[in-house]
Order: structure tokens, then C-alpha cells, then sequence
């Protein structure tokens, strides 16, 4: 019979923070929120102009959204140590860009998150904005850049410039739709009849629209059933979404609308 093994509790590796090169040394919980104090697992003492040690001189703090633990929203409080160095008087701070992109309200965790409960999850925005505690903005904005990242620039991906053939952005850009439903047939048409892909999934919609650049809609599902009960779709079944006649007239007819 096997036995399992137990390490000791580790707030750092449940968290996941050691992928980021975080290492939690505090944490504060409130009614509304869990707050996680961190510092760079490896310090960077070193001069960056000409390679002496120097000595921190004090710390600034940095508050990153975080994927959430429970019902709460988790938030890291990273402190950047300062440094100036004795020798040439040069100073800096610490970068954190392990954990997150220069400037960014979310951690990398927070993002990868975000990305998984739209497309897995199929979660709305404002869900997933409520989960990290940031406004809707703010989650949008860097659920789009990240899908982007993760899922359009990657080669492994289904590929929006298919060789030889109309490509997304020229497609979208040729049909110019503007509302929700106009845009999901916009979506399935390039998929199904341009890219010739043999089906049309949620997923793969959602992906057209951040390659678009679109706001993302808040729930894709019951946009799917939306366009559906306008005529556009056959969504039936999520995973083999289909253009029905009257959404094929609408793409290839009506738009762009005059």
C-alpha cells in the first residue's frame, strides 16, 4: 500500500509564487480580499554600470492582482528593494518581470487565470474581473493582450493567415461588422467557409476576437445563443457551431452595412 508524502506548508509554493520568482514573507487577510506581502527570491545587489555590491536603500511596493484562492480576491504586495552603489553612485531597484510585465496591474498567475476562465471556463468578464478585484477595464485589456500572446502568435495555433487564402484581418476589415451577432457570423463564416476548418467552436471565436482586437463579449456563450436565436447561427452544439443560410445572406450580402 502506498503512503503519501507531505512537505512542509509552503504558503510560496502553493500560491505558486516560485514560478515568479516570489517569496511570500507575510500575508494579511481582510473581509474582502487576501493580501500576500512578497520579496524577489533573487535579490540583485549588483551594480548594473559598473558590477560593485551595493546596499538597498529602502523598498517601494507594488500591488499585483493575483489568481484568487476561495471567494475572495488574492493581491501581492511585492517590495522592489532600491540600491545604490557606494562606488559609482549609480542607483536602481529590483525588477519583478518574472512575476509580471513592466506596468501591469496583474501577475503573470493572475493572468494565466484570467485566460483559462474565459476560454476553458467560459466565465464573463465581470466575473473575472470581481475574481482578481480590478475593474473591467483592466481585466479586458489584459485578457486581450495575453490571448494575443498565448494564443494568436503562437505557430502551434490554427493559423489566421492561412496560405492562399483571405485572411482574418483582411476578412475583417472587408466586412467591417459591428454588432455582436453580426460579428460572430462574421467569425463562423471565416472559419467554416475561409479557413475551411472543419468546425466552428466558442473557443476558436473567442480567439478572432482578440486577434481582432474586439472587446470580448461578456458571456461567449449566451452571445453564441444570441446570434443563434437571431438566425444567424445553428448552436446546437458549442463544439460544431454552423452559419444557417439566412447568417451566410447576412455576412456575404449585407455587410458591410451601407
Amino acid at each position: 500500500m502506498s503512503h503519501a508524502t507531505f512537505a512542509p506548508a509552503d504558503l510560496t509554493t502553493f500560491c505558486r509564487l516560485d514560478e515568479l520568482g516570489l517569496t511570500v514573507v507575510g500575508q494579511r487577510l481582510e473581509p474582502d480580499r487576501a493580501v500576500i506581502e512578497c520579496r524577489l527570491t533573487d535579490p540583485d545587489p549588483w551594480c548594473h554600470r559598473c558590477g560593485a555590491q551595493a546596499r538597498s536603500r529602502g523598498t517601494l511596493a507594488r500591488r499585483l492582482a493575483h489568481e484568487p484562492f476561495g471567494h475572495r480576491p488574492t493581491t501581492l504586495l511585492v517590495r522592489l528593494r532600491r540600491y545604490r552603489c557606494d562606488h559609482c553612485g549609480h542607483t536602481w531597484r529590483e525588477a519583478a518581470r518574472r512575476a509580471a510585465s513592466d506596468r501591469a496591474k496583474l501577475s503573470r498567475g493572475g493572468l494565466r487565470w484570467a485566460l483559462a476562465s474565459i476560454v476553458i471556463d467560459h466565465l464573463t468578464v465581470s466575473r473575472i474581473a470581481a475574481g482578481l478585484g480590478v475593474s473591467w477595464h483592466t481585466a479586458n485589456t489584459a485578457v486581450l493582450a495575453e490571448g494575443r500572446r498565448m494564443l494568436i502568435d503562437q505557430p502551434a495555433r490554427f493559423d489566421i493567415s492561412p496560405p492562399g487564402k483571405t485572411s482574418w484581418a483582411d476578412f475583417v476589415a472587408e466586412k467591417k461588422p459591428v454588432n455582436m451577432n453580426d460579428k460572430y457570423a462574421v467569425c463562423v463564416h471565416w472559419l467554416l467557409d475561409v479557413a475551411e476548418l472543419p468546425k466552428a467552436t466558442v473557443n476558436q471565436i473567442v480567439t478572432l476576437f482578440i486577434a481582432a482586437r474586439w472587446t470580448l463579449p461578456s458571456d461567449p456563450r449566451n452571445q453564441t445563443s444570441q446570434a443563434s436565436r437571431a438566425g444567424y447561427l445553428d448552436s446546437k452544439d458549442l463544439q460544431d457551431i454552423k452559419l444557417t443560410s439566412m447568417g451566410s445572406a447576412r455576412v456575404l450580402n449585407d455587410l458591410p452595412a451601407k
